[in-house]
């Protein structure tokens, strides 16, 4: 947990449906996400070893870039009923 907050994350929730896994990050606005996900990486050598074997577990959805297999979502609808 000290590893994400020290890389910029704000928040991260993963939520699951059998074998489909979503990532949700929140980043400061303006931040680089992918120098975030660079930092938190090279702050253990057991993090990068689980980023590897997770790679090997991933599937790019249609429409990634080349060598991406986490892709921006747009939000389309947000509930608040507070």
């Amino acid at each position: 947990v000290h590893a994400l907050r020290e890389a910029g994350f704000e928040r991260v929730r993963i939520h699951r449906f059998g074998n489909r896994l979503v990532m949700q990050l929140s980043v400061a606005a303006g931040a680089d996400l992918d120098a975030a996900n660079r930092r938190y990486a090279a702050s253990s050598a057991r993090i990068a070893e689980w980023d590897r074997l997770m790679a090997t577990l991933q599937r790019a959805p249609a429409g990634a870039g080349p060598g991406q297999t986490w892709v921006p979502m747009n939000l389309i609808f947000d509930f608040d009923g507070r």
